[in-house]
């Protein structure tokens, strides 16, 4: 007997089907800027399965903030590490 509700993994996939189009209009900078958040989306597929909703969409653009937010704190921790290096060259 076959599953009667799809997967996160499932779900998700074909939300970003869906966006083939969108992509397309892309200029190519964009598009591999979409695909980046696509992998973002899958890289936490894990968590995904752990939310009981069925909006795919909602789940995928929070995990793709995520990984946004993870590559700003990175930034700002390089920033404030070469403030404090120009600060004590002065």
């Amino acid at each position: 007997m076959g599953r009667t509700i799809k997967t996160y993994r499932s779900r998700l996939e074909s939300e970003l089907a869906g966006w083939k189009n969108f992509r397309r209009a892309l200029r190519k900078d964009e598009q591999e800027a979409l695909d980046q958040l696509f992998e973002y989306a899958r890289k936490h597929g894990d968590a995904g399965t752990m939310v009981p909703t069925f909006d795919v969409g909602a789940v995928m653009l929070l995990t793709m903030l995520l990984e946004l937010q993870k590559k700003l704190n990175v930034l700002d921790a390089k920033f404030d590490e070469l403030n404090k290096m120009v600060e004590a060259c002065k």
